[in-house]
């Protein structure tokens, strides 16, 4: 594609992206207006419904309540029973034709009405909703929909309890409601052209609907309603989306809370959206007229850039055919005096032209020059290669030297770090002495101190020993007083019973007169040979006391020359501990010198190691230098060759760029 054509494209490629991206933000912006708007309507339609429907239901419970209050007064009730008010209470006014008549419900059973209806027999209002709920609830309320028998309408009945004056349940008043009047008014509810509102009961029961085939349907029948009547159900209020008969519809929903109903208020999305359509048509229409403006700006001003383009485009072709003439360059005059790029691109290509025939005259001039340089710098390298060659073979045996010296360094760095690791294996030789020597150390303050606590121990037990051997004496004295004690009181005992015997003899003297005296001679004498006989097992006690206390005092006095031998030995021991001791500080002073020392020969170590590598690293970079100057001497010997083969193609090359030259016109 050519410039013009590109040109074109872009500048309508542009405004189309802006057309559109500026179309596509109004006509979103208007939606969300828009959607704002319908919704809020929409839930504002529903609501004004439901209110509705909350006052007109709340207008006929209030009446019914009205009458409930009149009831609860005991003059109007007791007329009430004897059915003489019936007709002014329990008739419709006339100005509600929605309510058809009044009645009670006594907890008795009593019921009246004001329509002159009479009950069957079996008839039991106790069990009707309207009374259960007024029972139940204890407040005004209206029951769930049901159809009359009669006329199949849907009603619902509005009830209230009422009292007496001890606040006792009492009965009901109810009133029948025709929902006619209600249903009609929703039916009639018109929202743009298609929209409509409906009401549905507690169990799903359609009171009213634009489809004449689903009244008195329940919704809970259809599957499509289904869904739909389930989330209304569930939420208070709501808005739902769905189709139905090929249409997109909005469903704005809301709970009616004195019933439990569902009203409902539907808008066709093609209606409300209708103003959008119109306004995406306008953006289509300005669209396409402004398309059609860029395509005939762009074709202008594409044609009016082109035209100078395509002049220095023709001036370029000349330049390539090397065209360097002063008219092609005046060629160009009628364009260099424009202040936009296509002047500044105009005295570029004369500048440009002007430099190039400067150019070419000036390589022409130098092209002869440049062919005796060349032959000039053939013979020069010539003569460098082959000194460049002689220095080589120099080089080449001192890096050969060089090489040599290194490997002798290396193996000299190889035993330095062999005795390195001797001197490390030494050094933690010496460090185990030294930790063993401590421990020694540490060993013989242990003995030390358990010696004294022995000694300190001995002592004790010698100062106890000597402290039994006095008590074992003194119980032997004891024991020899206690001796001498029993033998006097055996002497006595001796002495008693020989005088009880004389008692006992003079008693018998005595006769009858003598007897009582005879037996207490006779219970002394007992005693006294009982005393001699106690006296006795006393001596026996006693001797085996004083061996025992023999015994006592001579494995004391043993114990005593044991522990005199045993003072000796310990005084021996620690004389032993003493000299480990001063050994082991003396092991211990040749453990710091032999430790010291091993440092000091570490220290000259690294020292020596440093010098051997700073030693291998020289001759390493000796050799290397070597190496590399050789190398280098070689590329340059391998430079002057290329040189010289280089010259003569510079020569030979002058020669055809003189040649090239004269092909430019001047």
């Amino acid at each position: 594609m050519k410039f013009k054509g590109k040109l074109t494209a872009v500048l309508l490629i542009a405004f189309a992206v802006m057309i559109a991206a500026t179309s596509m933000i109004g006509y979103f912006n208007a939606r969300n207006i828009l959607e704002e708007g319908v919704y809020a309507d929409g839930e504002a339609e529903a609501e004004s419904l439901v209110q509705y429907i909350e006052a007109w239901l709340g207008q006929k419970v209030a009446s019914v309540a009205t009458l409930a209050g009149i009831v609860e007064d005991p003059f109007i009730m007791d007329r009430l029973l004897e059915e003489t008010l019936e007709s002014d209470y329990l008739k419709p006014t006339g100005f509600d034709e929605d309510m058809v008549h009044y009645y009670l419900g006594f907890v008795d059973g009593t019921f009246i009405t004001g329509s002159g209806w009479v009950p069957p027999e079996d008839y039991d209002m106790t069990h009707r909703l309207w009374y259960m709920e007024a029972k139940q609830t204890g407040k005004p309320s209206v029951t769930e929909v049901y159809q009359d028998l009669n006329t199949d309408q849907y009603m619902v009945s509005a009830t209230a309890p009422f009292y007496d004056s001890n606040q006792q349940f009492t009965g009901a008043a109810v009133s029948d409601i025709y929902l006619d009047t209600l249903t009609q008014t929703i039916a009639e509810v018109e929202i743009g052209e298609s929209g409509y509102g409906f009401l549905v009961s507690q169990d799903g029961t359609v009171l009213t609907h634009p489809s004449e085939e689903l009244i008195n349907t329940n919704f809970n029948d259809h599957s499509f309603f289904d869904t739909i009547y389930q989330e209304a159900v569930e939420k208070e209020r709501g808005v739902q989306h769905y189709r139905e008969g090929g249409m997109n519809k909005i469903l704005f929903h809301q709970k009616v809370a004195s019933t439990g109903w569902v009203l409902g208020v539907v808008l066709d999305e093609d209606e409300v959206y209708q103003p959008l359509i119109s306004l995406r048509n306008q953006y289509m229409l300005i669209g396409g007229l402004g398309m059609l403006l860029v395509i005939l700006l762009s074709v202008g001003i594409a044609q009016k850039t082109v035209a100078p383009i395509k002049h220095i485009s023709q001036a370029m072709d000349r330049l390539a055919q090397y065209d360097l003439t002063e008219n092609q360059a005046h060629a160009n005059d009628s364009f260099q005096n424009r202040t936009d790029e296509i002047g500044d691109m105009t005295r570029s290509l004369i500048t440009l032209q002007e430099n190039f025939a400067k150019l070419v005259k000036d390589i022409k001039g130098h092209s002869q020059q440049l062919a005796t340089s060349a032959e000039e710098l053939t013979a020069t390298s010539q003569q460098s290669s082959t000194a460049s060659q002689e220095v080589a073979k120099t080089i080449e045996e001192i890096a050969k030297g060089a090489t040599d010296q290194a490997q002798n360094v290396e193996t000299a760095v190889q035993n330095v770090t062999e005795m390195e690791n001797s001197l490390t294996q030494n050094k933690e030789y010496v460090l185990s002495v030294k930790n063993i020597t401590e421990e020694i150390q540490q060993q013989k303050d242990k003995g030390i101190d358990v010696m004294d606590k022995l000694s300190a121990t001995m002592d004790r037990s010698g100062q106890l020993i000597g402290v039994m051997s006095e008590a074992v004496q003194s119980n032997q004295a004891s024991a020899d007083k206690i001796d001498n004690a029993s033998s006097m009181i055996q002497a006595i005992a001796d002495q008693t019973n020989l005088l009880a015997l004389n008692a006992a003899i003079e008693a018998a003297r005595a006769g009858e007169q003598g007897r009582g005296f005879a037996v207490v001679a006779e219970e002394i004498r007992k005693l006294a040979e009982e005393s001699n006989t106690f006296t006795g097992e006393i001596k026996g006690i006693i001797e085996e006391l004083k061996e025992k206390s023999q015994t006592a005092v001579q494995a004391m006095g043993e114990i005593n020359e044991a522990l005199s031998i045993e003072r000796v030995s310990k005084d021996e021991t620690e004389t032993q501990f003493s000299n480990i001791a001063d050994a082991v500080e003396k092991a211990g002073i040749l453990v710091e010198k032999l430790t010291a020392s091993s440092n000091t020969i570490e220290t000259n170590k690294d020292h020596l190691v440093q010098i051997m590598e700073n030693l291998s690293a020289i001759s390493e970079e000796n050799a290397a230098g070597t190496e590399e100057a050789s190398a280098s001497v070689e590329e340059q010997t391998a430079s002057m060759e290329e040189i010289s083969s280089a010259t003569e193609v510079l020569s030979d090359m002058a020669a055809k760029m003189d040649t090239a030259m004269w092909v430019f016109k001047l």
